[in-house]
């Protein structure tokens, strides 16, 4: 059954994609996530394994420091979240 082999596809933003540290621009981010979702997300696998996308270029002096707060913020939440659904 092809169902049982359906994944699910996550993309990942780079340098090329918003520029990186002091070079990334606001509404560059914005346009990445519009098109391809957040660029900081939790998953969950069928078996029950933790994935964790961090954008990490946010916490290399970004322009914009309310990018670098958002990815901090997010590391905060996932490790409160992981902890509440029993690791």
């Amino acid at each position: 059954n092809s169902e049982a082999y359906k994944t699910r596809l996550v993309y990942l933003v780079g340098n090329h994609d918003v520029g990186y540290g002091g070079e990334m621009q606001v509404d560059r981010m914005r346009e990445w996530e519009a098109q391809f979702g957040s660029s900081n997300r939790l998953l969950r696998s069928r078996t029950g394994h933790w994935m964790a996308v961090l954008n990490s270029q946010t916490l290399d002096s970004p322009r914009e420091e309310s990018m670098r707060e958002a990815t901090l913020e997010h590391i905060r939440a996932m490790q409160e979240h992981v902890a509440q659904a029993g690791g």
